[in-house]
């Protein structure tokens, strides 16, 4: 979902402040819990859960209140959260929740944030019941006082990203319209304006386009008004708007009208790059693309190329989510460049990413196979086949020794079959096509399992075993005639190459009826 608000940052963080106590007891639990912030606030984990723990420690054995008590485990499990120690975590946060029901009641109002945040552990692990459950009983314990009460706007923005994740938009969207109810109410214009971008994106994958516009446009309008968000919160929420009106008119295929939008949203987002590079790099990548989709390579290019230098500056990754990001980045700038008719740089970048990738998670890792189907694919289109070969083998071979239904797999067998063939390597070729073929298979009646079939019909045809190239190209028809109807162009194009099999099988009249339908078909596709 969207960036979290002051409101909800208020109710998931309310635990973590310190209160001011009348007993000397409370001096040293103090300090700790103090050490534990200033280490979260330095970036030291280790040193904020050292700290926390001694302040659970110090309040469970100066017998301080149990609200005191929760405090320490809430900020502790918290710790633990960033850590990625969520077992522990999840322990801690129930403990805290029992220790708040035994001295409060199962209904006190205490226990709302601890709930909360045991619901956004649930949740970021995909245990989408459990995370359910936790937000749920906080919904229910507040809406006893009020079911007005803005409190509950967090918890049901995140019952409706659960829905949302889980594929369940009307449930989303019905929460979310509650939750634009509760923000008109309080005043809450950054929980509207999030809600109403939060709502539109649900509608456009209802295919409601229309609505969905409408309200990324009132968010715009607010915006420019200046009765919408104010502050910080003002330029980020108009360019999510925007960004997210874009997209509209992308699946439209009006990219010249997303692309000034989109640059528009980076205008107002370009001054937070040093300080919030993430958030503008969201923008860039959008920019790219849709430059990508305007055949404008050389702005796809400088875009992709802002988002790799600023994403050097986003902190706080792990070790495997920066390989991962940063391969990322490096892959779609190589291929923007490639687009460009540069492989020089785009070697380069594709190399990067290798030893990225190779660097964190070893020579056999799946992650791996794209990279190298990347940067080999480069070589073949090159032409320089010794290259070209052992990076897309080593790419087969990682794809083999996973799943041998991943469709995936064929795409490389195949890759390989057409770098074999541009070689002459016709046997090498065909052995590499069955594989392919071998795996679609698992895909009945699909487009990819026509094309594999097509692919491997004409290497049999070349090689003049006439009967299995025949069998194959009446199966593409086939496959080709239910997935797409008996007029499509790829029909006519199976058509096309069954009828030069037929004239090298000595049935000129046959091969004449097929190219016939196929000339019909083509002639139909050109009106």
């Amino acid at each position: 979902m969207s960036r979290i608000n002051k409101t909800q940052l208020a109710l998931l963080l309310a635990l973590s402040f310190s209160q001011p106590l009348a007993f000397a007891d409370a001096v040293t639990w103090e300090k700790y819990l103090k050490e534990g912030q200033s280490g979260l606030a330095a970036g030291s984990l280790d040193k904020a859960i050292e700290s926390y723990r001694k302040a659970l420690d110090e309040a469970k054995s100066s017998g301080l209140e149990p609200k005191f008590v929760a405090v320490s485990i809430n900020d502790l499990a918290m710790a633990l959260v960033k850590a990625g120690k969520s077992d522990e975590a999840e322990s801690l946060f129930k403990e805290a929740i029992a220790l708040k029901e035994r001295s409060y009641g199962a209904e006190d109002e205490s226990l709302v944030a601890t709930l909360g945040n045991l619901g956004q552990l649930y949740k970021a692990a995909k245990r989408y019941q459990d995370a359910r459950l936790a937000y749920q009983r906080a919904v229910t314990i507040i809406e006893k006082g009020s079911d007005k009460d803005v409190k509950l706007i967090p918890l049901v923005n995140a019952l409706a990203g659960i829905s949302i994740e889980t594929g369940e938009l009307d449930d989303a969207a019905l929460r979310l319209r509650r939750v634009i109810e509760l923000a008109r109410a309080s005043g809450d214009n950054a929980a509207l304006s999030i809600a109403q971008n939060n709502l539109a994106l649900v509608l456009r994958k209802q295919g409601k386009a229309e609505e969905a516009e409408a309200l990324y446009k009132d968010v715009l309008a607010k915006s420019d008004s200046g009765n919408g968000v104010r502050g910080e919160d003002k330029d980020l929420n108009k360019a999510a708007a925007l960004n997210n009106l874009a997209r509209l008119h992308r699946e439209k295929g009006e990219f010249d009208q997303a692309k000034p939008l989109l640059l528009e949203a980076y205008n107002l987002l370009a001054g937070r790059a040093a300080d919030e590079p993430a958030t503008v790099i969201v923008t860039l990548d959008n920019l790219a693309t849709v430059s990508k989709e305007l055949g404008d390579y050389n702005d796809a290019v400088k875009y992709y190329r802002e988002a790799l230098k600023l994403q050097a500056g986003v902190k706080g990754l792990s070790p495997e989510s920066k390989a991962d990001i940063d391969a990322v980045r490096m892959t779609n700038l190589a291929l923007a460049l490639l687009s460009s008719g540069d492989t020089t740089e785009s070697e380069k970048l594709f190399k990067d990413t290798i030893s990225t990738l190779e660097a964190q998670y070893g020579k056999t890792s799946l992650k791996l196979a794209p990279a190298l189907a990347n940067l080999g694919e480069l070589y073949r289109q090159s032409e320089k086949y010794d290259q070209a070969e052992p990076l897309l083998k080593q790419a087969f071979d990682i794809r083999q020794a996973g799943d041998a239904k991943d469709p995936k797999l064929a795409d490389a067998a195949n890759d390989l079959a057409i770098l074999y063939k541009e070689m002459g390597r016709e046997k090498d070729s065909t052995d590499y096509f069955e594989k392919s073929l071998a795996v679609r298979e698992n895909a009945p009646d699909s487009a990819e399992l026509a094309t594999a079939l097509n692919n491997l019909a004409r290497s049999y045809r070349e090689q003049g075993a006439y009967d299995k190239a025949e069998s194959l190209y009446k199966r593409a028809l086939a496959i080709r005639e239910k997935v797409f109807g008996a007029d499509d162009a790829s029909v006519a194009a199976v058509l096309r190459n069954y009828a030069k099999l037929l004239k090298l099988m000595g049935k000129p009249a046959d091969a004449r009826n097929l190219n016939v339908r196929a000339s019909a078909i083509e002639a139909k596709q050109g009106q």
